[in-house]
This record gives C-alpha cells, structure tokens and sequence, in this order.
C-alpha cells in the first residue's frame, strides 16, 4: 500500500513540474504557429554597425527569416567574425513597428535631436532572444542568451538612423562552465529606408501571405 502511494505520488510530481515548466517557458515568447512549414527566406536588407576604433560606420547584411511555427521572424547577420541572430516575436515587431512610425513622424516633424548616445532608448525597450556562434558550424548555434534590446534613434555625420541596441547578456546553455560566455553589445544602425523595409517584412499580413 504505501509503495504504490509512492509511486503514485511521484508520478503526481512529474506531471506538475512538467507542466510548469511548459507554462513558464512558453510565457517568454508567442508560440502562436501560423503554418506547419519550415522557415522562409524573405530577404535581405543592408544595415550598419559602429566601425571598430572609429566614429564611422560599417555596412552590413541581414538575412531575414521567416519561421511559421514559432510565428518569429529572425535577423541573421555578421558581426566582428560572429554570426548573430536576432529573434522577433510578433509582440516585439509591434514595437518595432511603432518606433519606425515616430522615427519618422519626428524626422518629419523636424523633431529629431542630435543628443549622442542618450538618444538610443527614445522609443522603448524589451527582453528579446539571440543566439551567436564563432564559427559556420551548421544550422545549430551553440549560444543563447536573453538580452535586453533599447529603440531608439543616433545621428552619426548629421545623419539619423534609427537604432536597434542589443545589450551583453550571460550565455544560458552552458551555465556550469567556468567562464561564462556572453553576447556582445552590439548595435544595428537602419536608415529611413532600411527601416521602412525591415517594418514592411515583419508585417503580420505579409508574413501570412508567405505561407499560403
């Protein structure tokens, strides 16, 4: 009798903590799934990133992924020899969106200032997900780590890009090891355009419209 309240009683305890666990996991990003289809090259958009050792600025290129199941959209890209990606679920490309519309508004409106640095944070900030590797190992990327992302906007030779700062965060796959790994800062520079462009990928009608 009291072996099988045991066993009934840790049987009891692993569905529970299964359970929470799925609902805590699954509390950090949409899981909504639009299709049951494999992810969806839409394109690719140019970007740029602060130069090392200078004020300047490099260009780059994003590929942009489409992933139905997830409903995510991910930015892959290079950066000082890492490959990134940034990962945007439908909650955190609304905010995107928002910031490109008073980017805009306010560059219409003359409204922009030059302020440095101090002007990256204007339009809002929100835990994402990355992911990097150092090296073209696959299709898994051996490094993930929850940062914390600021919109805003940066003039760099009288000009203003709307900014995407991706904060360091503590890789979260390999928390017994000795040195921790982290995600670097890194910061996306998009011009009026570059943006636009972005805005129109993450699109929840276009992003439908690819999988039928």
């Amino acid at each position: 009798m009291n072996k099988t309240i045991t066993v009934c009683t840790i049987i009891f305890l692993n569905v529970f903590f299964s359970i929470g666990c799925a609902t805590t996991d699954s509390q950090n990003y949409s899981t909504e799934m639009i299709a049951d289809v494999d992810p969806i090259t839409l394109g690719e958009v140019e970007i740029q990133f602060n130069k090392i050792f200078s004020s300047k600025l490099d260009s780059g290129t994003a590929e942009i992924v489409f992933e139905p199941r997830e409903n995510r959209v991910f930015l892959q890209f290079r950066y000082q020899f890492v490959t990134y990606r940034q990962y945007w679920d439908a909650q955190n490309r609304g905010k995107f969106s928002a910031a490109v519309e008073r980017f805009n508004r306010e560059f219409e409106e003359s409204t922009l200032v030059d302020r440095g640095t101090k002007t990256r944070k204007n339009y809002g900030s929100f835990k994402g997900l990355t992911e990097w590797q150092q090296f073209n190992i696959g299709i898994a990327f051996p490094f993930r780590s929850h940062p914390t992302f600021q919109l805003g906007y940066e003039f760099k030779e009288k000009i203003p890009y709307l900014t995407i700062l991706q904060q360091d965060a503590p890789d979260e796959t390999r928390t017994n090891d000795e040195v921790q790994a982290r995600s670097l800062v890194i910061i996306v520079y998009l011009t009026r355009s570059q943006a636009k462009e972005v805005n129109a990928f993450f699109d929840q009608n276009f992003l439908k419209a690819q999988v039928q």
